[in-house]
């Protein structure tokens, strides 16, 4: 199994993952623990690393959490990394960077005011702007709408009843005020869902599952793993 063929480049690192001081450490530990030609349900975790399966057009890996960023608002943003050295960023369950794959989201900026999932009992629309390579498509804005929906069929989640947990839509498309360059160059993209549980604080959902693709013929599902039942 393996996530992608592809390596990073030393300058598509410090573009995504910048100047972290977890880096090296985290690309040890998963040489080490993480092995992609082992079946991932079959894998013996270590209980002091948090740990994701992402599959990427139906090929599965494990990644290992590495640090806790944060944006320029101060929120929280996981950095997962693969053995072959692939970095997603997440915030609250979102992809805000992806390095290493043929199509990298180099820098994904979501706004402030972006209700948490909780809060969202009705569809919510808000700009997102991001940075795509190749192509140095830089500013790319897209207005999204988010909005709860029923429990879906044909999802890529394991070990979990989907039932159990609530679930979002996601779209996109073109900003009005996205620049006529760049408006020629945008392609719309299937939307993105995610499954969030209750977590143990209240008023606080968990993100468990996402799927995002990054161009029609690169799509991502990722999970946290491994599976947990709503109520643990």
């Amino acid at each position: 199994m393996r996530l992608l063929q592809a390596l990073l480049t030393t300058a598509a690192v410090a573009g995504l993952v910048g100047c972290s001081q977890w880096q090296s450490a985290a690309w040890d530990t998963t040489r080490h623990f993480v092995r992609t030609d082992t079946a991932i349900e079959q894998a013996v975790l270590r209980p002091d690393l948090r740990y994701l399966r992402v599959t990427t057009n139906g090929s599965p890996a494990l990644l290992v959490l590495g640090d806790i960023d944060h944006d320029a608002a101060g929120r929280p943003v996981e950095v997962w990394y693969s053995a072959s050295r692939e970095v997603l960023r997440l915030q609250s369950g979102r992809l805000v960077g992806v390095a290493g794959m043929p199509v990298e989201w180099r820098d994904v900026r979501l706004p402030a005011s972006l209700p948490n999932w909780q809060d969202i009992k009705t569809p919510v629309t808000f700009v997102r702007e991001r940075d795509e390579m190749p192509g140095y498509r830089i500013g790319l804005r897209e207005q999204m709408t988010v909005r709860p929906i029923a429990p879906p069929s044909g999802t890529g989640l394991l070990g979990t009843d989907a039932a159990a947990l609530q679930w979002y839509e996601e779209t996109a498309s073109a900003s009005p005020d996205l620049p006529a360059t760049l408006a020629k160059q945008w392609r719309p993209l299937p939307p993105t869902r995610f499954a969030v549980r209750k977590a143990a604080t209240p008023r606080s959902y968990e993100p468990v599952y996402g799927e995002q693709c990054l161009v029609d013929n690169i799509c991502l599902q990722w999970q946290t793993w491994p599976p947990r039942s709503p109520e643990n």
